[in-house]
């Protein structure tokens, strides 16, 4: 029988904050919505684009609408800029701001490269401001009771992970491809999840569309102090959306998907050492099946919570979640899955 959570609520009022967005392009609208929804002492919104300003004032009617990006670095009652603009212009867009003595919430992917990502590193040293990186899926109520679940040995010891992220578009991006664009979700959050660094990764796919960039790609990463391995699939190729995550383990499998609820079920069913032949033909294994637990948990909100936690943040001590050196990591992840692909498929050992 599936049980519902409610979610924990979280501070909408920051009242004391005045918060600018950068960017009004796909993604800059969701966070556009999520920033209107937060009692904010003021909203500012920027884009070049005349169009998507007027469009996002109508949605957000109380926001201040600029132009230009020296617009908000002139503005000393801002003290923190969503960055949501192509990936391109991340670095010359963050470096800009810190430097304007302005806090940076970036999207992912934080860059290009980590030789560039360091940049954006080094001016918030400099500026003593705080970056955080778009991870979303470190704020999602399910992600957060798996990891819990797996850190309790709920599910035993963990045996291998499959994660499918595919959908048909609705873009294809220009600036990065899709194991930038969708696996990267993989990338952070399974380490994540089995409090684990990543030891080596490989990844092998192809362009369709516009070469050279990937638009599919199967790839996999294992883990130091574990046996486990990760295998993912990715591709805007798909006639349908697919969002799952599978964790096996010795005592049962988690299953998330992100399209259905309940979104979370713990399936308490496996292979377990055994004497002799069970009734099923299987010789030193028993196969069992002792039912199932399925959540049905709040997904609508992760974007808010995790606003919510980079304001909730930018005066504390604890680093947040996803913080520059959290972004760094992934990003360094990332080119060596890229190089892997490039060498179509090898595996590239994580130094």
């Amino acid at each position: 029988m599936a049980k519902t959570h409610r979610s924990t609520s979280f501070p909408h009022a920051f009242r004391n904050r005045s918060v600018a967005l950068l960017g009004l392009g796909y993604w800059g609208q969701n966070i556009l919505r999520t920033l209107g929804q937060l009692q904010l002492k003021r909203l500012v919104v920027c884009d070049e684009a005349p169009h998507r300003l007027s469009q996002a004032l109508e949605v957000v009617p109380h926001a201040k609408g600029v132009r230009h990006l020296d617009e908000i670095l002139d503005d000393p009652e801002i003290d923190a800029v969503c960055v949501a603009t192509p990936v391109e212009f991340h670095v010359q867009h963050a470096k800009a701001i810190l430097r304007a003595g302005k806090h940076v919430f970036i999207e992912k992917p934080l860059s290009y490269s980590a030789k560039s990502a360091r940049i954006i590193g080094d001016a918030a040293r400099k500026a003593r401001k705080r970056v955080m990186v778009g991870h979303i899926y470190l704020h999602h109520p399910a992600i957060l009771q798996l990891r819990q679940w797996i850190a309790s040995g709920k599910l035993g010891k963990i045996q291998w992970i499959r994660s499918t992220r595919c959908s048909l578009g609705p873009r294809v991006r220009h600036d990065v491809d899709v194991l930038w664009d969708y696996a990267i979700h993989d990338i952070y959050l399974i380490p994540f999840l089995m409090g684990k660094a990543a030891s080596r990764v490989r990844a092998d796919g192809r362009p369709c569309l516009k070469p050279p960039r990937a638009d599919w790609v199967e790839f996999s990463m294992e883990f130091h102090g574990s046996r486990a391995v990760m295998h993912g699939f990715v591709s805007w190729l798909n006639p349908f959306k697919e969002r799952t995550l599978m964790v096996v383990g010795s005592k049962g499998i988690a299953v998330f998907d992100e399209l259905k609820q309940p979104c979370l079920t713990f399936y308490r069913c496996g292979y377990a050492p055994h004497k002799g032949m069970d009734r099923w033909g299987n010789l030193g294994l028993r196969l069992f099946d002792d039912g199932r637990e399925e959540l049905s948990l709040d997904c609508q909100q992760s974007l808010s919570r995790e606003l919510a936690h980079f304001l909730s943040h930018l005066e504390t001590k604890a680093p947040p979640h996803a913080s520059f050196a959290d972004g760094l990591t992934t990003i360094r992840l990332l080119e060596k899955l890229s190089s892997s692909l490039a060498k179509k498929g090898r595996w590239v050992s994580v130094s």
